[in-house]
């Protein structure tokens, strides 16, 4: 800061005088920091509110519009160790008897311990070659789950963990515990129609090659896991003789796909190549040669046209820019500078040349499909020999430009794919090993069927396989007697007559469970209760908030006059301004009334109208309270507690109609809220206040401060430039008559 010495030669307070010209100029900045202030502090208003009001949306609007939060009845049990019901609003009132003769289960599948011969760690990379008991390399497992099914085909590379996908690709639990060493597998639902099997298909040395020579034709590895799944699952088809022509025609179709895509990709880049020898290009258009005489530089094929953009490149902002940070790079010799702007150049043509590519697409692409089919006959589908994908025309360049490859023999593929196709049938499979793979992963052929017990008549629970040590739990629906019905269920849910059934284990002998159903009163009545409390609070604190005192005359203080009051006098003075911040606020007076008219609203049911008021939910008498709610008969309202309970009445006797009323005004409630927080060019979405408007005021008062800031300091330097210039001519009047007296005296 620079040293100023003031009022030497005239003897005026300078300071004093500029800091009172400035005070009156300060008085304009100060509206504009004050506006700042408000705004920053409106802001801050509306974001605590937005936030309550959000929270009121969707922990209590969003729960009661819905009729499955009402729980309209309570059914109690005598035994809640074996079932605890819950009712809907349809429930009957009155006793019920119930007897659980069967819990439902899922298929569970524990394998059998696995070894090796080796005694290496087992995991789920273990290839099953490596496993004691593995055999039937070339069989096929075949997952059945519902109506979908998987097949993996077993082979040397096989491992653990290509199982346990397979198992999970149909639609199962399944894992491998390292542990253990053992595979669980379930089905993902309980229940009899969730039942699973894996068996195994056996197949010949012969067959398991011809399988294996069709799939590197069609390239298997590189298919989609859907395609894999048609393929193995057509193969297997096959192999058991089930849906033939189907699944021929399947691996007829996977074939014709993948081979003709590949050659009819090249087809696409090689006529695209042909059609970039013809373009032509006119200054920066490309279009389709037409004998026009447009004006600019015309340019034929594709080097010309990179030779072109090259040039138009290096004359770019870009490129320019790129070299200037070379240049000023001093670590890097000429040779490393010369090497990265070629580099750069050629970058930055490609770019430019593939937008050429780009147009050409758009503007050319009837002639490009037409050529496309002239390259290959409809027999061969698109295929294409090396020989035509290797014009002389066409540059090294351009060839890894747009991707071409050979495409060799693709017409050949398809035929010996198809041929082979054919050949896979069980009609051919023979010699096949007689040891199932299975064997290898602790597991038996498992159809999912279980036995009857000569016992009782009834499917088994369980079985353990002595040979491989498998143990499977059988799926099953539960079956309960309700009321002398039997009932049965997939699950242990059982619904019926409005009354939900959550069964946790079976009755023995002749044990019977009773249940009484009886309306929930005192839930709905406290949730109801909640709710409009706090609906009171959110509302009381919005009144307030819209119906608050003027704070005129009131305005945000500046740090002088801060430092002239106590900390109590600013904070009570900050807080008039700060409770009248949204006063009669617009947005504010919006949701205001939106939110008291949908309170307020009507619905129908059953042809009869009916609102809050009809179950004794309603406003004050005090105009006062400006719509806050009261529920009449309420213990804890010291005004209308001594009225009739309307609302635990309605419970009581219609809860039906009270639910749908309550559903309805509060769905109102729930639209209006939804719809004031819609997102517009002013608020975001979940907003109920012009948010982007205030930060967009935010952004311009701090660019109008530090204007109005700078015109000061520019204002406040003229004023020391003028009184300087004052001060050095009253020096030089003060020298002259000095000298002038000097010489009168003399």
């Amino acid at each position: 800061m620079a040293i100023r010495l003031s009022g030497l030669a005239s003897n005026m307070d300078t300071d004093s005088i500029i800091k009172e010209l400035m005070s009156a100029q300060s008085v304009k900045l100060k509206k504009i920091t004050d506006k700042q202030t408000k705004n920053e502090w409106i802001q801050e208003k509306w974001s605590a509110l937005n936030t309550k009001l959000l929270n009121f949306y969707k922990n209590d609007v969003s729960k009661l519009y819905l009729q499955g939060s009402y729980k309209a009845k309570t059914v109690s049990s005598n035994n809640e160790s074996k079932v605890v019901a819950t009712g809907s609003t349809t429930a009957p009132d009155g006793s019920q008897s119930l007897k659980i003769n069967q819990l439902a289960s899922a298929q569970n599948i524990t394998g059998g311990k696995l070894t090796s011969s080796t005694g290496a760690t087992i995991t789920e990379n273990t290839k099953l070659s490596d496993l004691d008991g593995f055999g039937g390399s070339g069989d096929y497992i075949t997952i059945k789950a519902g109506s979908k099914t998987t097949s993996l085909q077993v082979n040397g590379t096989t491992t653990v963990k290509d199982f346990v996908n397979a198992c999970k690709n149909a639609g199962l639990n399944a894992s491998y515990d390292t542990s253990q060493k053992r595979l669980f597998i379930s089905s993902k639902e309980s229940g009899a129609d969730n039942t699973f099997s894996i068996t195994t298909t056996a197949v010949s040395n012969d067959m398991s090659e011809k399988i294996q020579s069709y799939k590197n034709d069609i390239g298997y590895n590189s298919l989609s896991s859907s395609d894999k799944t048609s393929v193995d699952g057509a193969i297997n088809n096959l192999l058991n003789g089930t849906d033939v022509e189907n699944a021929k025609k399947t691996l007829n179709n996977v074939a014709t796909k993948t081979i003709t895509d590949q050659s009819k990709a090249a087809a696409y880049n090689y006529a695209l190549a042909l059609e970039l020898q013809d373009i032509t290009l006119y200054g920066t258009s490309l279009t389709k040669p037409d004998g026009s005489t447009d004006a600019g530089k015309e340019l034929h094929g594709s080097a010309e046209i990179k030779e072109y953009l090259t040039e138009q490149y290096k004359a770019s902002e870009e490129y320019t820019k790129y070299k200037d940070q070379l240049d000023a790079d001093t670590s890097l010799s000429d040779d490393d500078k010369n090497t990265k702007l070629e580099a750069k150049a050629k970058e930055g043509m490609l770019n430019l040349y593939n937008q050429v590519v780009t147009g050409v697409k758009e503007q050319r692409a009837t002639d490009i499909e037409a050529t496309v089919a002239s390259l290959g006959s409809e027999s061969n589908n698109y295929a294409i020999s090396s020989a035509q994908l290797e014009p002389t025309v066409i540059s090294a360049e351009d060839k890894e430009l747009f991707g071409l490859e050979t495409r060799d023999k693709l017409s050949t593929l398809i035929t010996n794919a198809s041929t082979k196709a054919e050949g896979i049938t069980a009609a051919g499979n023979t010699g096949a090993s007689s040891v199932s793979p299975l064997k290898a992963l602790g597991l038996g052929e498992i159809t999912g069927v279980a036995s009857i017990s000569p016992d009782t008549g009834k499917p088994v629970s369980s079985t353990t396989d002595s040979t491989t040590g498998m143990t499977t739990v059988f799926a099953c629906d539960s079956e309960i007697e309700l009321n002398g019905a039997t009932l049965t269920s997939s699950s242990n849910n059982v619904t019926a007559n409005g009354v939900t059934y959550e069964l946790k284990g079976v009755t023995s002998g002749d044990e019977t469970i009773t249940l009484t159903v009886n309306n929930n009163i005192d839930d709905t009545y406290k949730m109801v209760k909640d709710f409009i409390t706090n609906y009171n609070t959110l509302l009381k604190e919005m009144n307030t908030l819209y119906y608050a005192s003027s704070s005129k005359g009131y305005d945000p203080l500046s740090d002088d006059q801060k430092s002239e009051m106590s900390d109590k006098e600013v904070e009570n003075w900050e807080t008039k301004i700060k409770d009248s911040l949204l006063r009669r606020d617009s947005s504010l007076d919006s949701i205001l009334t939106g939110m008291k008219s949908a309170m307020q609203s009507s619905v129908d049911v059953n042809g009869k109208r009916y609102s809050l008021s009809s179950f004794g939910i309603c406003t004050s008498s005090d105009y006062t309270e400006k719509g806050l709610l009261h529920i009449y008969g309420d213990s804890d309202d010291s005004v209308y507690s001594s009225e009739t309970d309307k609302l635990k009445k309605a419970l009581e006797e219609d809860p039906d109609t009270l639910i749908k009323t309550l559903t309805g005004v509060f769905t109102n409630l729930h639209d209006t809220m939804q719809d004031k927080m819609k997102a517009t060019t002013m608020s975001s979405t979940q907003s109920f206040y012009n948010d982007k408007e205030y930060k967009t005021l935010t952004t311009d008062y701090k660019k109008q401060v530090a204007k109005m800031q700078a015109k000061l300091q520019d204002m406040e330097t003229s004023y020391y430039k003028k009184f300087s210039s004052m001060e050095t001519a009253l020096s030089k009047l003060q020298a002259q008559q000095s000298s002038l007296s000097s010489m009168l005296a003399g």
